[in-house]
């Protein structure tokens, strides 16, 4: 995902905070990603 789309999406208004805190720190279930592009119409 673009990186200003994430923090837009957390309501940050640097990427500092994403970096510090969740960087590394989430494993994105990627079996899922399909049904969330869906969800977010993204084509």
């Amino acid at each position: 995902m673009p990186l200003d789309w994430i923090v837009d999406q957390l309501g940050h208004l640097e990427d500092g905070v994403n970096r510090e805190h969740y960087t590394g720190k989430i494993k994105p279930d990627l079996s899922k990603i399909g049904r969330v592009f869906a969800e977010l119409k993204i084509s």
